[in-house]
């Protein structure tokens, strides 16, 4: 199932972002998950503020979570 997200900011590993269908729970979708093709611009490819559809591979007790867009976006 897909859910929607806004990109907060860009970091070295990834992007946060926070999910706007269940109460702007924080995620991160670490570099690797953004494609399964090489990306050579990170800043290309993602931006921040953007409005995007992703997949929640896992969540914990604490609220954190993993998303990815590879099922989304090919």
């Amino acid at each position: 199932m897909a859910v929607m997200i806004q990109v907060k900011n860009i970091t070295d590993i990834g992007a946060c972002v926070s999910l706007l269908e269940y109460n702007k729970i924080e995620g991160m979708i670490l570099f690797s998950e953004l494609s399964r093709h090489r990306i050579r611009s990170v800043s290309s490819f993602i931006k921040v503020r953007r409005i995007e559809p992703v997949m929640v591979l896992r969540a914990d007790k604490d609220g954190e979570d993993d998303e990815t867009t590879q099922r989304i976006k090919t």
